[in-house]
């Protein structure tokens, strides 16, 4: 394939990395994945996998000397903030040093590589307003300080040396491959596996969030980056989901019959006779609404085919 075009995946085997390798391959792009470790349920034999200390300047510069990729997307990091709370100066290291070297590197080899690094919706915090990719931010915990961090680095590259580089405010976006811990993997192995011995408890089944399909949603990083003008944007659909309404979604889905009944303080969901699903119904406390007046106006997309369902 000699007029492939060559990129290199940071966190090449999770959700976004692995969704993204699918769709660039299709594209007949030449992949190298940047791993911590094999996954074999998501390997193919066509990308390119390697394993880097990607807090080593050298390494990185060495490897981005070589391949000479079009494109770098940084997907690195836990996408869970309470992992990443265990664990701050870990994180934050690898996360802010792989940046820093991926951006330093193509600086000093003159490269025109274009740059994506994927920052979170944390970083406006929770305080009820709509926001714009240039709002104030809000830090409330060391996952949103070293996204926020990493975006004024990349701007910083951007706008002093010219460098292709852009990120993209995420808000939560799901699919079959994220990690067992989020909702929404939670109950699509809950009604898939259909094993309803215990009821599954929910915490607060009115619980509300800006939800994307994550399928779709790498393919909107491609155009951002691809886009002729390198710029930051708020990744988002434009519809919120309630955890109930994730229920009632896999419930139909895998042919569940699901009845709701008021117990006292709490919502309970009854298959037949059965307790399936044990709810408290307390008010939503999400109340962050993004703009996405610039990704509809600049990229080249529908905002509808953003949604989960």
């Amino acid at each position: 394939m000699p007029n492939s075009k060559v990129a290199i995946i940071y966190g090449g085997v999770g959700q976004n990395g692995y969704l993204l390798s699918k769709f660039l391959l299709k594209k007949n792009y030449k992949i190298y994945s940047i791993i911590k470790k094999k996954n074999k349920d998501r390997y193919d034999k066509r990308i390119n996998y390697v394993k880097i200390n990607i807090q080593n300047y050298k390494l990185i510069y060495g490897l981005i000397k070589k391949i000479k990729p079009d494109e770098i997307y940084n997907f690195l990091g836990p996408s869970d903030k309470i992992l990443f709370e265990k664990s701050p100066n870990y994180y934050f290291k690898r996360d802010f040093l792989c940046n820093l070297n991926t951006l330093e590197s193509v600086r000093q080899l003159g490269f025109k590589t274009k740059i994506f690094y994927s920052s979170s919706s944390e970083v406006f915090g929770s305080i009820k307003r709509i926001v714009k990719e240039d709002s104030p931010r809000i830090i409330s915990n060391n996952y949103s300080l070293t996204k926020n961090i990493n975006e004024t680095v990349i701007n910083y590259y951007r706008k002093f040396y010219s460098i292709n580089a852009c990120y993209g405010i995420l808000f939560n976006h799901d699919s079959k491959y994220r990690k067992d811990k989020f909702i929404y993997k939670i109950l699509y192995n809950y009604f898939k596996i259909k094993n309803f011995s215990k009821p599954l408890k929910i915490n607060n089944i009115n619980d509300e969030k800006f939800r994307s399909n994550a399928y779709i949603i790498v393919k909107v990083i491609w155009k951002i980056l691809n886009n002729k003008v390198t710029n930051n944007y708020i990744i988002s659909s434009d519809k919120v989901y309630s955890i109930k309404k994730l229920i009632n979604y896999f419930a139909k889905k895998n042919k569940i019959n699901l009845r709701w009944i008021k117990q006292g303080n709490k919502i309970i969901g009854l298959n037949k006779k059965k307790i399936i699903i044990s709810s408290f119904g307390k008010k939503n406390t999400y109340f962050i609404k993004p703009s996405l007046k610039k990704l509809k106006n600049e990229i080249d997309i529908n905002l509808e085919d953003l949604r989960l369902f």
